[in-house]
């Protein structure tokens, strides 16, 4: 027999809307993480795996510098029955000078990419805290190509793990692919390019397209010139894509005679590429290049394909930048004005423009205190929620520990909550006892 259910819903409000601190989360709206025998926790990813757990991996300093990865639940608390009371420490070796710069969940594995003893460095582990002895017979891949090898930027497609770094062979300073199998940390090969002429540079960030293309972003200084943002195309053989902008290299100055820094790059759904920096002169700012497929700039973007952003503040840094589902970009960091520091969440939309249903026009800040100094440095988005790690200062002879803060990306809205049929009688209930209320009022009257 087939029966009929009728349900009710109810709609109630959320009392905290987009770019809100979400005061539930942590305490008030942040956690703080510190590792016990180092003075500073300093957080390079944040990353969120399929249940809400939040995991932060980054470096623990002072003294030495060694590798942490940290887990809290969705509520913003250390999750104990990870390594230490939430935490898992890592030195490569005995007073080694071990960095992580990049870190990634795919597959139910964390991988983080760096450098131990200026050798390439990647870590295996899975989502419990232990290393996977797959992985390299130890969970821990150490590669030497030449003189202070730095894993800067990583990435995963299938089974292959690309590392965006730099190098140093023969005196002269290089970028570098490096390409690892990700069950077995075999080293695949790797393609080394030198920039324009001998300078300073480091990788920022790497992705791969569906179609298996490998974009590396960079920041280059050409001899005494200011730092430029340079970005490679290499094709899924791994060699460099002769077709775009410049025989597979694009470099850009962004504000004539100043420093720009890349951070971040963002892939759109129609294969644009939005590279996301800071800009040094005449105040630290951030600045958007938009580029077509093809390397070109978008000089519909702006004018000329580049945006400079500063919200109105003395100085501002980006720390991190995302692109959500819908094609809108989020950047998170710190900014300073003449009286305040704090950190910024700002939301912009394809065009550049300020999405104005996030914070004020797009943008959020949390102020700090007299006493402490806030620097955003990375961020992801968990559905509706942004979650954001930097370090925060206590001083300069103070403690310096990781602070991990949530931030609403959905605006107020109506939620549905269905109601069992003892709830239906209740409501029914309550209707009728207002209608008779109601009726005893007007006969009253």
């Amino acid at each position: 027999m087939r029966r009929s259910v009728f349900v009710v819903v109810l709609f109630v409000h959320i009392l905290w809307g987009a770019g809100s601190l979400n005061t539930s989360f942590g305490n008030g709206g942040a956690s703080i993480v510190a590792v016990s025998g180092y003075l500073q926790t300093i957080p390079v990813k944040t990353l969120v795996d399929g249940s809400g757990n939040i995991y932060i991996a980054g470096n623990a300093r002072m003294p030495g510098s060694d590798i942490f990865i940290a887990k809290l639940d969705s509520s913003g608390a250390l999750d104990p029955s990870f390594g230490v009371g939430g935490v898992v420490v890592k030195d490569i070796n005995s007073n080694s000078f071990d960095t992580a710069r990049d870190a990634l969940i795919d597959g139910g594995y964390l991988y983080i990419v760096g450098d131990s003893n200026g050798d390439f460095l990647l870590m295996k582990y899975d989502l419990l805290g232990n290393l996977i002895s797959a992985f390299d017979l130890d969970g821990i891949k150490t590669q030497n190509i030449g003189t202070s090898d730095r894993g800067e930027a990583l990435a995963k497609r299938g089974n292959v793990l690309y590392v965006g770094g730099s190098t140093k062979v023969a005196n002269v300073k290089k970028f570098i692919n490096i390409r690892f199998d990700a069950t077995t940390g075999a080293y695949l090969g790797d393609i080394r390019l030198t920039a324009p002429t001998v300078g300073s540079y480091s990788a920022n960030d790497i992705l791969i397209d569906t179609s298996g293309n490998q974009y590396l972003l960079g920041t280059i200084k050409v001899g005494n010139l200011n730092r430029d943002l340079y970005l490679l195309k290499f094709l899924p053989n791994s060699t460099l894509d002769s077709s775009f902008a410049n025989n597979g290299a694009l470099q850009v100055d962004g504000n004539g005679g100043s420093d720009d820094y890349g951070v971040k790059l963002l892939l759109h759904s129609n294969g644009m590429l939005t590279i996301i920096g800071n800009d040094s002169l005449p105040d630290e700012k951030a600045i958007v290049v938009r580029i077509f497929d093809t390397g070109q700039l978008d000089s519909g973007f702006d004018g000329d394909g580049i945006k400079l952003i500063g919200f109105g503040t003395q100085s501002l840094w980006v720390g991190d930048a995302l692109l959500d589902s819908n094609g809108d970009i989020y950047m998170v960091g710190d900014y300073q004005t003449q009286s305040q520091h704090g950190i910024f969440v700002y939301k912009m939309d394809i065009t550049g423009a300020p999405k104005s249903d996030f914070g004020s026009l797009g943008l959020s800040t949390v102020p700090d205190s007299s006493t402490q100094a806030t620097f955003m440095r990375s961020i992801t988005l968990d559905q509706d929620k942004l979650i954001a790690a930097g370090r925060l200062s206590l001083g300069e002879a103070g403690p310096s520990p990781t602070i991990v803060m949530e931030f609403s990306t959905s605006d107020p809205s109506e939620v549905s909550v269905p109601l069992s049929r003892s709830g239906l009688f209740f409501l029914m209930l309550l209707i009728g006892v207002f209608a008779l209320l109601r009726t005893k009022r007007l006969t009253l009257l």
